[in-house]
């Protein structure tokens, strides 16, 4: 298995990108299961994804009251759709988006590996 994933975003219309490793993006949300025990299924979903997964996207730009974080496994993309209120979930998604990173050209550069 490939120790690292591209993630992919959408935000004011624009397309930005990294390389991320798979242990640092499932670990948020490995926590979220521990910590919300009767309401996980959003986390439970995206740590059996994230393994697997040679991208996901997530698309900011979204205004739907269900948004949906994409990802391609084998060549197929699929999504696991998200409602706003889960907070917390968009929340580690939207620091998993953020860090260490700079514009350059358009796009994100990574500066500090993740």
């Amino acid at each position: 298995m490939n120790t690292e994933l591209t993630l992919t975003w959408k935000k004011e219309g624009k397309i930005f990108k990294k390389e991320i490793e798979r242990l640092k993006m499932i670990a948020p949300f490995k926590k979220l299961i521990k910590e919300f025990k009767n309401n996980n299924e959003i986390s439970k979903k995206l740590v059996k994804v994230i393994p697997v997964a040679t991208e996901i996207h997530i698309n900011w730009d979204c205004t739907a009251d269900v948004n949906r974080v994409y990802y391609t496994i084998e060549g197929a993309t699929k999504s696991i759709p998200i409602i706003g209120a889960h907070s917390i979930v968009w929340t580690k998604l939207k620091e998993l988006c953020n860090k260490h990173y700079v514009f350059e050209n358009h796009m994100m550069k990574e500066i500090i590996r993740v």
